[in-house]
């Protein structure tokens, strides 16, 4: 059987055109990822975003040192806001571990609005999970508690990354 014969007999006309297709749509989409980001001017990790009462869209990330070689420099969290998603303004840092007794990393941040507050839980490391507050969404942010919210003597998180 020739060669073409076989391909159109194992995997018919159709899919061999939802392949091209695929590809098509793989290389048009792939310039797309480049033509605006959110910041350049620093390193982070861990985006996560939350809409504050003023409507604008919040994306609040670990903050990655440039001299890191691994986990062990994530100290605080930077904060991007936007209304337009094109135009971010940066509002540095809201929440810094080394004004946090207990904790010493930053690691995947969360944030949350009820009843006139801001709550940002933060994991410290892979140990513990701490809640701070703020009234604004922009920060800055104060631990609420003075030790961890969750830890690994909590019931049901004693697990290697107690914040995932």
């Amino acid at each position: 059987m020739k060669k073409e014969l076989f391909f159109l007999c194992v995997f018919g006309k159709k899919s061999i055109c939802m392949l091209l297709m695929c590809g098509f749509l793989f290389v048009a989409a792939f310039p797309g990822y480049s033509d605006n980001p959110i910041f350049t001017n620093t390193y982070t990790a861990d985006p996560s975003p939350y809409i504050g009462q003023d409507g604008r869209l919040y994306v609040i990330c670990s903050h990655d040192n440039p001299n890191a070689t691994g986990y062990d420099l994530l100290k605080n969290y930077v904060l991007y806001s936007t209304t337009d998603m094109v135009s971010w303004q940066d509002h540095g840092i809201v929440f810094d571990v080394n004004n946090v007794s207990w904790a010493n990393l930053a690691y995947a941040p969360s944030v949350c609005y009820r009843n006139g507050k801001y709550y940002l839980y933060f994991p410290n490391g892979a140990s513990s999970i701490g809640v701070a507050t703020s009234t604004s969404p922009t920060g800055p942010f104060t631990d609420v508690l003075g030790r961890a919210m969750v830890d690994k003597n909590t019931p049901n998180s004693n697990v290697e990354w107690c914040f995932d």
